[in-house]
């Protein structure tokens, strides 16, 4: 099974390892969920967040945003 072009793409901008300690689902509510993730960037005895946080940041945001052009016309009003 290959992976999802997303997950190439944080991990390229980040240019670190990128771990997922714990995740987390609660309910809300609003008939909702809360999907609460940790994680940790590169090895335990680097300090990489330092390195790397912005990017991640970065490529968070940037999959946050619609692919279609057509869909980013919206947003763009």
């Amino acid at each position: 099974m290959t992976e999802p072009i997303e997950h190439e793409v944080i991990r390229s901008i980040a240019c670190v390892d990128i771990q997922v300690v714990k995740t987390e689902k609660r309910p809300t509510s609003a008939d909702d969920w809360h999907l609460i993730i940790e994680g940790r960037l590169g090895e335990e005895e680097d300090d990489d967040v330092e390195f790397a946080g912005m990017g991640l940041l970065y490529a968070i945001g940037l999959l946050s945003f619609p692919a279609a052009p057509e869909d980013a016309a919206r947003w763009c009003l």
